[in-house]
């Protein structure tokens, strides 16, 4: 060993040992998230033009009173309906219900403070991206 080097610690063989693998996971990792932004980007622009044509069609069986019609497609058959969407389960909506429900503002704080404080908390491992 000559003077300018220094001593390689243990902990830095280690680092030096796993280093190629960590840098490929990560290179890796890098490679599927752009292909799932990509994915989730043409994903989202296939939805926003099926609903457009989703309220196309319903405005034409509307607009010609074909009503509880199906329509026969080559591996089965499209039902046409009207599904209802519930809103959410916000805590705005829970104490609301909750203010009409309870006239005593103390009471309804009190609930809210322990639905909050008592959530199932799920913890799980993630890597964080940001953009420059």
């Amino acid at each position: 060993m000559t003077d300018h080097q220094s001593p390689t610690s243990p902990s830095q063989e280690i680092v030096n040992k796993i280093k190629p693998s960590f840098s490929e996971n990560v290179q890796k990792w890098v490679l599927i998230d752009n292909q799932l932004k990509r994915n989730h980007e043409q994903v989202h622009k296939l939805r926003e033009y099926r609903t457009q044509l989703t309220k196309d069609i319903h405005q034409y069986i509307k607009t010609n009173h074909l009503e509880n019609t199906s329509i026969g497609i080559s591996d089965g058959e499209l039902n046409l309906s009207e599904k209802r969407d519930y809103q959410p389960l916000t805590f705005t909506y829970i104490k609301s219900c909750l203010t009409t429900l309870i006239k005593d503002p103390s009471q309804v704080e009190r609930i809210m403070v322990y639905l909050r404080e008592n959530r199932e908390i799920k913890t799980t491992p993630d890597i964080r991206r940001t953009y420059k």
